[in-house]
């Protein structure tokens, strides 16, 4: 079987994919270290309610699930990710993350604490999609201009879970991208605020 002949063009594009880098800005580079403090003082400013925990268990559980979903479609090499959640939204990684946080506040059940971590985690996110979609069109060209044109960045559209089509979900991809790493660290933090109680007891002088 002869194959097709690789126009310069197309090499062109291949090419630029593997020279174009991710982006180096500040909230770049300390995205992965920028959680610890805000779990530190979550645990420490977390008052948990009895009737608010169960409600904010399922938003972390849905959460989970909407980060598992996703981190089972996306593949370590040069193609643009579009099924799945990917269909639904472009980043539903940092959505169902968001998710997670929500889920978090409410079984934290401090106003103040959901008063602040809010807005700045929204605003951090937008800055981080702002960045990543900078990338990712310089990355890809027309491919990311046609998907992002079709697909919203982080809030679906009605009706968008009927465009989820392609690709199957595996576990071995998502083993890959830390599946079980996201599961053990979410299943830590949300330990610690629903037992800050006991721990405040534990560690009280009085």
């Amino acid at each position: 079987m002869i194959s097709e002949p690789v126009s310069s063009a197309e090499r062109f594009q291949e090419t630029t994919k593997l020279r174009v880098k991710p982006p180096r800005g500040f909230l770049w580079r300390i995205r992965t270290w920028l959680h610890l403090p805000i779990i530190i003082l979550g645990v420490w400013l977390a008052e948990p309610s009895p009737r608010l925990v169960p409600i904010g268990l399922a938003l972390v559980m849905l959460g989970l699930l909407g980060r598992s979903w996703a981190l089972g479609y996306i593949r370590k090499d040069d193609s643009l990710c579009t099924h799945g959640p990917y269909a639904l939204v472009r980043h539903p990684l940092y959505l169902f993350s968001l998710v997670i946080l929500a889920g978090l506040l409410v079984v934290a059940g401090n106003p103040l604490l959901a008063g602040i971590l809010g807005p700045l985690a929204v605003t951090y996110y937008w800055l981080i999609i702002r960045a990543e979609d900078r990338w990712l069109v310089r990355r890809f060209g027309e491919e990311w201009q046609r998907y992002a044109a079709a697909v919203p960045a982080l809030i679906p559209r009605p009706g968008g879970l009927l465009q989820v089509s392609g690709r199957k979900w595996k576990l071995s991809i998502a083993s890959g991208n830390q599946l079980l790493l996201n599961w053990v660290t979410v299943a830590v933090v949300t330990a610690l605020l629903v037992a800050h109680p006991l721990i405040e007891q534990l560690f009280s002088w009085d």
